[in-house]
């Protein structure tokens, strides 16, 4: 199909239809969503006149100030600056990748859409400088053009020569120019339409004469079936059977100036004052689109459709991009009396609606359709926030924003209950019985009389209740309070449900029933919460949410969790565990969803109450882009070679061999959720993603063979099924060809020749050094059985006893450990100092595993007896100081040591005096865990602990655990909730529970580093 061209100016154009907007008009209650880029934003800068979209995907955009280029993330523009004949642009063509500018004053501007290069054709004496309104590439770098005052040419790079129509009268006006599919040239009269089949344009055949009006503008939907507007009306016509179709008649006050036909076959017609006119010829259905019910202005300038059958509107306001009618919305101006929708009811009559105006009912109120009648319902002065339906329908509740609940019906009048005293917030029907929750509790009502009353004291988790609901599947209830656990009740019985139990979050909005009868929580710090075998789990374990406030839940007959935020809103799907959202930029008119609000009914569509009105979200209708985005590599370079040129690179500099890519992937409908993904086949086979079109890079390639391919997914996630592919091999330097390794070896025969010469000479070379190293050994068994022997003294000094790393290496039995080994002897070593009458422990993480290890921890209890013995140690902070020095004298001498990393602590005056060193230390008591800060210094070297707290410390083993693809952290957070939901444990099992937990954690993962957890004060066993 072949598009109207219409980039004419509103004070040049021929006549146009009027139309009459006051009768046939189907009365549309929706607001179509259209993304707006406004001339008010600097996007544009000035009027659009036409539009068009390259092979690259890219939409240019003519305006009378210059070229403006979109592709997806920003909106370039260009000028005479740039190259361009003009500024101002009245049409443009596409013939491959050139795009024909038309100028206003004669000139054309032809610009390769791949390179960006710029050539321009001045014809402004050919044409008496008339606007270029339409044209025609042709092969060979001619074309077709039409000019404002309706004469046609043909350009060639020999001239510019005017085209007649043969046959037609003289006094016929060109409208319009185009090609077919069929590749033959169809021309737009005011007469009729003409075809030609010849390279020499002289063989004109009418394919549509209109014999009682003149015609103002044709579009071609089909090859023999035509929307032709005349003066008097638009019709379809055949022109091969001659049959027509009425589309509109009664045309009085507004001109056409551009149609487009859709994928889902809407036909759009563009007036120029009077907004759009939508149009479907199958299903009949007419429409007026205009700035009451979503486009940005009513001045039509152009329509053009995308490759993606996006529709793009340019009004003399900017921009508008539809974005599809699966969302409508109804507000003030469908009929709604208030935009802020608090709660509905849908009902066989149509909607009870809450709103900031009151209570009303909406008769008639069809997906499509306004409301018949909007019956407005007395609550007195009172600002209705939440409606309540009993199982049979025939009672309604209304909660005003007060507090007080109001019984009443569909359409009757409500009256105030007075019986409950306590401000209402929320109401459900349970068993047959009506459930009221209040500020202080829940009210069981008979004959809205309280008859029952539960409170904190008799069992729920709060007295703030804001939600209560009945799961018949399971024929339990389920009551939420603001600040507390959630409250089950179920036989009688009530069971609180928080932390312990999984659920983080106390500010629950909204609760729905999976078909198995589980909860489903919308929080509104916490995201999503659900039931998992007892215990509830968050969501975002599974998928990542667009924000963790949600407001509203509802899960429909396919188990489709639809979830309403401060965005839009996310549809996780639970067989498939995906998440699919939807905001301003997929349609949703909104804002946020209200608190409660979202409800499908029996056709599966999805109501919500919103800041904006009543929205309805048909999921059958959001359209899934299945067209493929257009995927450019632009440019590909090893160092300062281009491999897209040149396969195989020489590169004598290793450092030389960085692969750079650029490119570019455009799909329009929604850029911001596009993703390129990519691989070097030769470094890696997976896929890996960016969001963003930036180059990549990969640094110091060895000397291979390698592919690189690149794809696009648009906003459906549908990608590229073909990858662009770059292929490309580096050829190693001269010391790595096979020609220099022959050299390298005759070289090495000569050398054994001649050295084969003196081989005496290196024969008594090596006795010499056979000899030197003789001594050396010699000296170090003298130095070996020197330290043995300062060790032995040592250790029959008794300054230090050392054990094994168990609950006995601890002199007071005052702390348990639990040890997670990495390799055969561990880094981490455990011991107690003894030296006079002073006692102190010791948890030493040297860093280095093994043998070598257990090597170094020997040399610096020697190292610290050496010390002791050239000092007065008379105080706990003296054997500290002389610790901290057999370390550092030790780690010194080692190159590239990270330093070691330990807990120094003895008992003193009723309270635990702790050292710390690279290492964490945490305080735990039944129901809390706090992360102590470590504030030691020089002066004040410890940190006093009362021993009746239980302290818990761990190597940092504990968070480096690696696999195939990087480093996993057990994060702090985690350490913290898990020893936060055990801390009622005693040591024992809770030491057991980390080793467990750690396990679980690292999978098959490896681990690293060797991991030690110590509890300070423990409790002992009974």
């Amino acid at each position: 199909m072949q598009r109207l061209r219409n980039c004419l100016s509103s004070w040049y154009r021929v006549p146009f239809i009027v139309l009459a907007f006051f009768v046939s008009f189907d009365a549309s209650a929706q607001v179509y969503s259209f993304r707006h880029y406004g001339l008010d934003k600097n996007v544009f800068p000035s009027r659009i006149e036409c539009i068009e979209q390259s092979t690259t995907g890219k939409l240019y955009i003519g305006t009378l100030a210059g070229l403006v280029v979109y592709d997806g993330y920003a909106f370039n523009q260009f000028s005479v600056r740039d190259g361009l004949g003009e500024n101002a642009i009245s049409s443009i063509a596409i013939k491959n990748e050139q795009v024909w500018l038309g100028h206003w004053a004669g000139s054309i501007s032809i610009i390769n859409s791949l390179t960006g290069s710029i050539s321009t054709i001045n014809l402004q004496q050919q044409v008496n400088y008339s606007s270029i309104m339409a044209m025609v590439p042709l092969k060979d770098s001619a074309a077709i053009f039409l000019t404002r005052e309706g004469r046609l040419f043909h350009y060639t790079n020999s001239g510019v020569e005017q085209v007649l129509i043969t046959g037609a009268p003289t006094s016929l006006k060109i409208l319009d120019i185009g090609r077919s599919q069929q590749s033959d040239l169809y021309v737009i009269t005011d007469h009729g339409v003409f075809t030609n089949d010849d390279e020499a344009y002289t063989n004109w055949n009418y394919v549509y004469e209109s014999k009682e009006s003149s015609i103002q503008a044709a579009y071609r939907l089909q090859p023999a079936e035509w929307l032709v507007c005349s003066a008097s009306d638009i019709r379809i016509v055949n022109t091969q059977t001659g049959q027509s179709e009425l589309v509109h008649s009664n045309v009085i006050e507004t001109k056409v100036v551009s149609i487009v036909q859709d994928m889902e076959e809407y036909l759009w017609i563009g007036t120029a004052e009077q907004g759009i006119i939508r149009y479907h010829p199958i299903l009949k259905e007419k429409t007026l689109i205009k700035r009451d019910n979503g486009l940005s202005y009513n001045q039509i300038r152009e329509i053009f459709m995308d490759r993606e059958g996006t529709v793009w509107v340019a009004t003399a306001a900017g921009l508008d991009q539809y974005l599809g009618n699966a969302f409508v919305l109804y507000e003030k101006r469908a009929g709604l009396p208030d935009n802020l929708v608090w709660d509905f009811i849908k009902c066989p009559e149509g909607f009870l609606v809450a709103t900031q105006e009151g209570l009303f009912m909406l008769t008639s109120l069809m997906p499509r359709g306004r409301p018949e009648n909007v019956i407005p319902i007395t609550l007195g002065e009172a600002e209705p926030r939440k409606l309540y339906a009993t199982a049979n329908a025939q009672v309604i509740y209304a909660v005003d924003a007060n507090g007080q609940l109001w019984r009443g019906g569909y359409s009757g009048s409500y009256k105030r209950l007075e019986s409950i005293p306590e401000a209402v917030r929320c109401l459900a029907e349970v068993n047959g019985e009506i459930w009221v929750g209040t500020d202080n509790g829940v009210y069981k009502l008979e004959d809205d009389k309280p008859t029952e009353h539960y409170t904190r004291e008799t069992g729920l988790g709060g007295d703030r209740v804001n939600g209560i609901y009945y799961s018949k599947v399971k024929n339990e209830t389920w009551i939420t309070s603001l600040g507390s656990a959630a409250t089950l009740y179920r036989d009688g019985r009530f069971k609180l449900f928080g932390a312990e139990q999984g659920l983080r979050s106390s500010v629950i909005q909204d609760l729905a029933f999976d078909k198995d009868g589980d909860p489903w929580l919308a929080t509104y710090d916490d995201g999503v919460y659900f039931m998992d075998e007892g215990q509830f789990k968050n969501l975002s374990e599974k998928v990542t949410l667009e924000t963790t406030t949600t407001f509203a839940i509802e899960i429909d007959d396919d188990q489709s969790v639809w979830i309403g935020h401060s965005w839009g809103l996310d549809r996780y799907r639970m067989s498939f565990e995906d998440l699919n959202s939807y905001s301003s930029d997929d349609g949703f008119m909104g804002i946020e969803v209200n608190p409660g609000t979202i409800k499908c009914d029996d056709r599966g569509n999805l109501w919500m109450g919103t800041l904006m009105g009543l929205l309805m979200f048909k999921p059958t209708d959001h359209r899934l882009n299945l067209t493929e985005p257009v995927t450019r590599i632009i440019s590909a370079t090893v160092g300062n070679h281009d491999v897209i040129a040149q396969n195989e690179v020489r590169q004598s500099d290793l450092s030389g061999t960085d692969f750079k890519v650029s490119f570019e992937g455009v799909s329009l409908v929604n850029p911001i959720t596009n993703k390129f993904e990519y691989r070097l086949i030769g470094v890696h086979e997976n896929w890996r993603t960016i969001t963003y079109g930036l180059p990549i890079e990969y640094q110091s390639l060895a000397p291979g063979t390698y592919r690189f391919e690149l794809r696009t997914c648009n906003n459906s996630g549908h990608c590229n099924v073909e990858p662009k592919v770059v292929e490309f091999s580096i050829a190693p330097p001269f010391y790595k060809t096979w020609w220099f390794y022959t050299f390298v070896f005759l070289i090495i025969v000569l050398a054994i020749y001649f050295m084969d010469r003196y081989r005496v000479l290196a024969l008594l070379d090596e006795r010499n050094a056979l000899a030197t190293q003789l001594a050396d050994k010699e000296q170090y068994l003298v130095e070996v059985e020197q330290e043995f022997t300062s060790l032995q003294g040592y250790r029959t000094y008794g300054l230090f006893v050392s054990k094994a790393l168990s609950e006995h290496a601890i002199q007071d039995n005052s702390a348990l450990v639990k040890s997670i080994s990495a390799s055969g002897i561990s880094s981490d070593h455990l011991f107690s100092l003894q030296y006079n009458n002073m006692n102190v422990n010791v948890l030493l993480d040297i860093g280095v595993a093994d043998a070598s290890g257990a090597h170094m921890v020997d040399h610096i209890r020697l190292r610290f007896y050496e010390l002791a013995q050239n000092s007065i140690i008379t105080t706990e902070e003296d054997m500290l100081t002389q610790f901290k020095l057999a370390i550092q004298q030790t780690v010194s001498i080692l190159d590239k040591h990270k330093g070691a990393k330990w807990v120094f602590w003895f008992k003193r005056d009723g309270f635990n005096l702790l050292n710390l060193e690279g290492l964490q230390f945490f305080m735990i008591e039944k129901g809390s865990v706090v992360e102590l800060e470590n504030q030691t210094t020089d002066e004040r070297p410890f940190t006093a602990l009362d021993m009746s707290q239980r302290i818990f410390i761990s190597t940092d083993g504990l968070f480096d655990l690696t696999s195939d693809n990087g480093a996993r952290v057990f994060s702090k957070k985690r350490l913290i909730s898990k020893l936060n939901e055990h801390s009622h444990l005693d040591s024992n099992d809770l030491l057991d529970m980390m080793e467990k937990e750690i396990s679980d954690w690292r999978g098959m993962l490896e681990q690293i580093d060797d991991i030690t957890f110590i509890i300070i004060n423990h409790e002992p066993r009974s």
